[in-house]
């Protein structure tokens, strides 16, 4: 096998390898960072009277992860609770904005006594994962996974 072929079998090898080094190494220790500054940036900021907290941003099932060409993508998929009273019939509303920035699309919401009653910016997410580039737990578990993989 000629020099140039062998050079690109190893890099088809690798961009096969990265999708399930994303996925299943650095996507883990990525989400273990947002989840871990879902305490300080969120819960430890305030304290709820109004309604029972769900403490949903520290469930991993409250994430999707999402995995493209060389890309990783964690979404927050945190909705709000159909058991909780509200103004009318239950509509589910993804609930990571409302809790990063206090928005929210309707206005009576800056007129509640949850919203007022809470500390806005509680950002969680980005600090999570420029945690995890910082402190080079994402690089180390790429490197890792495909080291792991023979790479």
């Amino acid at each position: 096998m000629a020099l140039l072929d062998e050079c690109n079998a190893y890099l088809d090898r690798l961009n096969n390898a990265i999708p399930r080094v994303l996925q299943n190494d650095v996507a883990p220790v990525v989400l273990d960072r947002i989840i871990a500054m879902s305490g300080p940036a969120v819960y430890d900021v305030y304290s709820p009277t109004l309604y029972e907290r769900r403490y949903s941003l520290q469930d991993k099932d409250s994430y999707e992860i999402d995995v493209g060409t060389n890309t990783l993508t964690i979404t927050a998929n945190i909705m709000s609770n159909p058991d909780q009273p509200g103004w009318g019939p239950y509509v589910p509303i993804e609930i990571s904005d409302i809790i990063t920035n206090g928005s929210y699309y309707g206005p009576r919401w800056s007129l509640s006594n949850i919203y007022n009653m809470q500390p806005y910016p509680r950002p969680w997410m980005e600090p999570g994962l420029q945690q995890s580039i910082s402190d080079r737990s994402a690089e180390n578990a790429l490197e890792g996974g495909l080291l792991a993989l023979g790479f």
